[in-house]
C-alpha cells in the first residue's frame, strides 16, 4: 500500500495530540502529601522528626530488637499499575521515536524493490556472504507475520536446522537500517558468541553499522553512546544482563529497539535461567517500546512463555533434510515410528563380521555404524563424560577398517603437523586417531584445538568426532549421521529436548548428504525408559526465581531498587508480577505479593535496605511508642511495629547497590566484603599473589592433588610463604594435607582456592597453557577458560570496590589487573587478541609474520594471510579481517564522537 504523504502529516499530527494530553494529564499518584512512613511507638516532636534517619542504628539499638521488630504493609489502594511505577527521565520518549514504534514501516523511494523492508543490497549480502539464494515458505511467513510488522513480541519454535537464524538476522538488519535503534542479541555460549560477530562482521562493513562483543571479559558497561552510527550488542546471557542494568541505570534503555534471544528454552535452566527471566521482566517492565523476538527448538510449555513475554507464537514443523530416527539394542536396529503402537519397529539388524577381539573391545558396534557412512560422509557420537569421548574415540581406531587411513590422508597428516607447530603439545589420544579421520572434541581442549578440528570435519578431513552433548548447543557442526552413545548424561536419563538438540545435527543443508539419520544406543532395561521419552512432549521451562528460598527474585528487587526503576512497594509488586514465576504462580504454591514483602522484610533485617528519609514530610509526626513488652533473658525489650505503605520509598545500602553493580548477589556481596576488609588490614603488595588470591574464583570445581600441592608450596619464595600465612596456610596444613588429614570445611575450601590461585600464577607469569596442564595435571581447556573466569571475577570485584568508597585503594590495584588478566599475554600482542577468533598463539603467528596491529591486518587481503600464516583457511582469515575493519571502524566512530563533545564545548565558549 501505497503511503501518501498526506497520509503521514495526518498521522504525525495525530501522534502529537496523543503526546500532548499523555504529558499534561496528571500523575495521580504524584503531589501525595500521605504520610509513607510511620514507626508506631513514643512521641517526639516535629524538629526531631526533620533529623529522623528511619535507618539509624538509633532505632535498632540491639540486634535482638531487629529480630523482634514486627512489619504490616498497608496498600493506598487495591491496585497495581505497572505504568505508575515508570520514572520521569523513562516517559521522556521522543516523538520520532515514538512515531517509528507505532508506524513501523521504513521510508522508500516509489516502486523500489525492498527485501522485507530492507534493500536489495542486503539479499545480495546474504547470497554472496552465506550463499543464500531463496528463503523456505515458513521464513517467508513468518517474516509477514503481523506481530513483526507492528513490532509486538514474538516467538517462533521449529526443528533444530530449519533457518531460525536467519530470519533473526533479518529482524537485526531491518531495526539497525530502518527503526534506527540498537540491537540486543542474546545467545547461550561465549564461543557462539564470538562465531556470530565473526559471521556479521562482512555485513557490518557493508550496511555501516557496529557489532560490539559481550561475552566473558569483553564488553564496556554501559554501552558507548553514539549518535551517528548503530550497534548490535552480542552477549551471552550473563553478560545482558549486565548491559541492560547499565542502560537502565543511565537512562539509556530506550536506546536498544530489539532484543533476540536464541535458545529461548534456557529460561528453564537453574542459573542462567534466571538471569534471562530478570532480563526480559526488566525490558517489559521499562515499557519503552522494545520488540523482544525468542526463538527455540525445544519448548514445551510454550502458552506459559507466550504468556510471560507477551507474545505471539510461530510454530512449525519444517526441517529441509529428512530425519530417521533409529534405536539399537544389542544388534537389533528399530526405526522409531511415534505413531506405530510399538513405537520401535524392526528395522534390520547389524552383520557384524567382528572376530571374539573386536566384540570384546566394541559390543555396541560402533565401528559398524560408523563404517556404514564414513569415511564419506560425517558422523557425530555423542558421548555422556569428556573421559568417554577419548575412550571412544581410540575404541575406533581398533575396530574401523585400515583403509581409513588412505581417506585424506595427505590432509590429515598436515593436520597433525600444524597443530604440532602451533601448540608444541598434541594429545598423544589425538596422535594416535587423527590418521583414522577420528577426534574427540570436549572443554577439555583449549578453545584453538577445537577450532583445528571443526575446521577440519567442516572441510571433510576428519570423518568422525567423538563430542560431548555441550556441542548439540554449541557451534554449528552437522553430519550425516549421529550416534548417541548412552541415553545417559552423567546419572540422568535424557531429555526430550536435549535428545532433540542432539540428533538434530544430523543432515543438515549445504554441509551432508540429501538426509541424515540417528541412532540411539540403548541397553535392554533401558527401553521402557526410551519408550516414554519418544512419547514425552518437549520439556517445559520453569523459573528457578523461588529457588534457594527465592535467591532470584531476591536479586531482582535489589536490583530494580538500586537501579532506580521500581523504589516503591507497589512497584515491586508490579515489576514480580511481570516475571515468569509469576505465571507458574500456583503450580509453585507462590503468592507473589506476599513474597515481595518477605524479601522487604528480610533485606530491613539485614540493613540492607530502609525506608527513604526524603520521603516523610517534613510537618509530619513520627511517633515511636512502646505496643508491646517482651522478655529476654532479664532485660525487658521493647517490640516496634514498622508500617510500610504501597508507596512508601525505599532505598538499597551501599553493599547492596555495589552488589547491583558487580553482577553478585546480596549473599555473595556480604561475604566478599567482609573479606576485602579482612584484606585492608593486611595486604601483601610484595608480588601479584595476595592479589592473584582475591581475585580467584572460590567456586570452581577443580580437583586438587595433595602431591602437586606440596611441592609447589615448597616452591615458594620467602614473600610468598609469608602471603600464604597471611591467607591462612600453614607449612603444618600443607604436610597434613599431603599426608591426607582432613581439615574443617573453611579451611579446606581456603587451601582449595589458593591451590587454583598457584594455577592462576603461573599463567600471569606468562607460561604456556599446556606446560601449566602437565605441571598441574588438569586439562588444557580447564587452565584456558580459568583466565576468562578470573579475569570477570576480578572485573566483578573491581565494581564492588569502586561502588565503596572505603574501598578506593583496591579499586585502583585491581583495575590495573584486570586488563592483563583479560590476556595474559606480551603488551604488544594484546590489539590482536582483542580480535574474536584470534587466541594466544594466532595473535603470536600474526606478530611474527608481520601483522602487528589491527590497522596493519584490516588492510590485508585474506589470500595473503592464507599464504603467509601457518594453517589458516580462507574462510578464518576472511574472519578475521572482517573483525579486524569493524574494529577500526568503531574506533573511528569513538573519535568522531569525542570530536563532536568538544567541538559542543568550544563552540559553547
Amino acid at each position: 500500500m501505497e503511503i501518501t504523504n498526506d497520509i503521514i502529516v495526518f498521522l504525525r499530527d495525530f501522534v502529537q495530540l496523543i503526546m500532548d494530553f499523555r504529558f499534561k494529564t496528571p500523575n495521580a499518584s504524584s503531589g501525595s502529601s500521605k504520610l509513607n512512613a510511620q514507626i508506631i511507638g513514643q512521641e517526639i516532636d516535629e524538629s526531631s522528626a526533620k533529623k529522623l534517619k528511619i535507618h539509624d542504628e538509633s532505632l535498632l539499638e540491639d540486634i535482638r530488637l531487629l529480630e523482634e521488630l514486627e512489619f504490616s504493609f498497608l496498600n493506598d489502594d487495591d491496585k497495581l499499575i505497572p505504568s505508575d511505577a515508570k520514572k520521569n527521565h523513562h516517559e521522556e520518549t521522543n516523538l520520532n521515536q515514538l512515531f517509528d514504534d507505532t508506524f513501523p514501516f521504513p521510508a522508500l523511494e516509489p516502486n523500489k524493490e525492498v527485501f522485507f523492508g530492507l534493500p536489495m543490497k542486503v539479499k545480495d549480502l546474504f547470497q554472496e556472504i552465506k550463499g543464500i539464494n531463496e528463503l523456505y515458505d515458513w521464513q517467508i511467513d513468518c517474516l509477514n507475520l503481523p506481530a513483526i510488522q507492528m513490532r509486538e513480541n514474538l516467538i517462533y519454535t521449529l526443528p533444530t536446522s530449519s533457518g531460525k537464524t536467519l530470519v533473526a538476522e533479518i529482524l537485526i538488519l531491518k531495526e539497525l537500517l530502518c527503526h534506527k535503534r540498537n540491537v540486543l542479541f542474546i545467545l547461550p555460549y561465549v564461543a557462539v558468541v564470538k562465531e556470530k560477530i565473526s559471521s556479521l562482521a562482512p555485513f557490518a562493513i557493508e550496511l555501516d553499522f557496529l557489532v560490539e562483543e559481550y561475552a566473558g571479559r569483553n564488553g564496556e558497561c554501559p554501552p558507548r553512546q553514539r549518535r551517528k552510527k548503530k550497534s548490535i550488542y552480542i552477549a551471552t546471557i550473563e553478560k545482558s544482563l549486565c548491559v541492560i542494568n547499565s542502560l537502565i541505570e543511565a537512562g539509556r534503555l530506550g536506546e536498544i529497539g530489539l532484543v533476540v534471544i536464541d535458545e529461548l528454552h534456557l529460561i528453564g535452566e537453574k542459573d542462567r535461567g534466571t538471569r534471562l527471566e530478570t532480563a526480559i521482566t526488566k525490558i517489559k517492565y521499562m515499557n519503552l517500546g522494545i520488540q523482544i523476538v525468542g526463538m527455540s527448538a525445544t519448548i514445551g510449555n510454550i502458552t506459559e512463555i507466550e504468556k510471560f513475554m507477551e507474545a505471539s507464537t510461530f510454530a512449525g514443523n519444517f526441517r529441509p533434510v529428512k530425519l530417521t530416527e533409529y534405536m539399537k539394542c544389542d544388534k537389533d536396529i528399530y526405526k522409531v515410528d511415534p505413531s506405530d503402537p510399538e513405537m520401535f519397529v524392526p528395522f534390520r539388524v547389524i552383520d557384524s563380521d567382528y572376530d571374539e577381539q573386536k566384540l570384546k573391545i566394541d559390543p555396541d558396534h560402533l565401528g559398524k555404524l560408523v563404517m556404514e557412512v564414513s569415511p564419506q560422509d560425517g558422523v557425530l557420537i555423542f558421548c555422556p563424560t569428556r573421559q568417554n569421548c577419548e575412550n571412544v574415540a581410540r575404541l575406533l581406531t581398533n575396530v574401523i577398517s585400515k583403509d581409513f587411513l588412505e581417506d585424506h590422508k595427505q590432509e590429515k597428516k598436515k593436520l597433525l603437523d600444524n597443530m604440532k607447530t602451533y601448540f608444541e603439545y598434541i594429545c598423544p589420544i589425538l596422535q594416535r586417531t587423527i590418521p583414522y579421520g577420528i577426534a574427540y572434541h570436549h572443554s577439555g581442549l583449549v578453545a584453538e584445538e577445537r577450532r583445528f578440528l571443526e575446521e577440519a570435519f567442516l572441510a571433510g578431513t576428519l570423518c568422525v568426532i567423538c563430542c560431548t552433548s555441550t556441542l548439540a548447543v554449541g557451534v554449528n557442526l552437522p553430519a550425516r549421521r549421529v550416534i548417541l552413545r548412552s541415553p545417559y548424561i552423567g546419572r540422568d536419563f535424557l531429555t526430550k529436548s536435549r535428545y532433540k538438540q542432539m540428533v538434530g545435527r544430523a543432515g543438515r543443508v549445504g554441509m551432508s548428504s540429501g538426509e541424515g539419520d540417528s541412532i540411539i544406543i540403548l541397553k535392554a532395561r533401558d527401553k521402557s525408559l526410551a519408550h516414554d521419552l519418544f512419547h514425552a512432549p518437549m520439556d517445559n521451562a520453569k523459573s528457578s526465581m523461588h529457588l534457594c528460598e527465592f535467591r532470584g527474585l531476591s536479586n531482582l528487587i535489589l536490583s530494580a531498587i538500586s537501579l532506580g526503576m521500581a523504589t516503591t512497594c507497589r512497584e515491586l509488586k508490579a515489576l514480580a508480577s511481570m516475571t515468569l514465576l509469576n505465571v507458574q504462580a500456583n503450580e509453585f504454591n507462590v503468592m507473589m505479593s506476599t513474597e515481595v514483602e518477605k524479601i522487604v522484610k528480610k533485606f530491613y533485617k539485614l540493613k540492607a535496605l530502609w525506608i527513604k528519609q526524603e520521603t516523610v514530610p517534613l510537618d509530619c509526626t513520627i511517633k515511636i511508642v512502646t505496643t508491646q513488652q517482651v522478655q529476654i533473658g532479664n532485660s525487658p525489650v521493647q517490640r516496634r511495629q514498622i508500617v510500610i505503605k504501597n508507596s512508601s520509598q525505599l532505598e538499597i545500602s551501599n553493599v547492596g547497590k555495589a552488589a547491583v553493580a558487580a553482577c553478585i548477589d546480596l549473599h555473595e556481596a556480604e561475604k566478599l566484603y567482609a573479606e576485602l576488609k579482612k584484606v585492608q588490614m593486611g595486604l601483601v603488595l610484595v608480588d601479584y599473589l595476595h592479589l592473584l588470591y582475591i581475585v580467584t574464583p572460590s567456586d570452581l570445581d577443580i580437583q586438587m592433588d595433595p602431591m602437586i600441592f606440596c611441592d609447589e608450596y615448597l616452591k615458594l619464595s620467602p614473600d610468598q610463604v609469608h602471603t600464604a600465612h597471611t591467607i591462612g596456610i600453614t607449612e603444618g596444613m600443607v604436610m597434613g594435607i599431603r599426608c591426607g588429614k582432613k581439615y574443617n570445611e573453611d579451611k579446606m575450601r581456603t587451601v582449595q582456592r589458593f591451590y587454583v590461585t598457584l594455577i592462576i600464577q603461573a599463567l600471569w607469569n606468562l607460561e604456556e597453557i599446556y606446560r601449566v596442564a602437565l605441571r598441574f595435571k588438569v586439562t588444557r581447556g580447564i587452565v584456558q577458560s580459568l583466565m576468562g573466569q578470573t579475569a570477570s571475577n576480578a572485573g566483578c570485584i573491581t565494581r564492588f570496590c569502586e561502588q565503596m568508597s572505603e574501598f578506593w585503594a583496591l579499586a585502583s590495584i585491581l583495575s590495573v589487573m584486570v586488563e592483563k588478566l583479560r590476556y595474559c599475554c606480551s603488551p604488544e600482542l594484546i590489539p590482536l587478541m582483542e580480535l574474536p577468533s584470534v587466541q594466544l598463539m594466532r595473535a603470536k603467528q600474526l606478530y611474527a609474520a608481520g601483522y602487528k596491529t589491527l590497522e596493519l591486518i584490516a588492510q590485508a587481503k585474506p589470500q595473503d594471510l592464507v599464504q603467509n600464516i601457518y594453517h589458516m583457511s580462507y574462510k578464518a582469515a576472511r574472519e578475521i579481517v572482517s573483525a579486524a575493519t569493524v574494529m577500526l571502524l568503531e574506533k573511528k566512530d569513538n573519535l568522531l564522537h569525542e570530536l563532536d563533545d568538544l567541538k559542543i564545548v568550544l563552540n559553547g565558549k
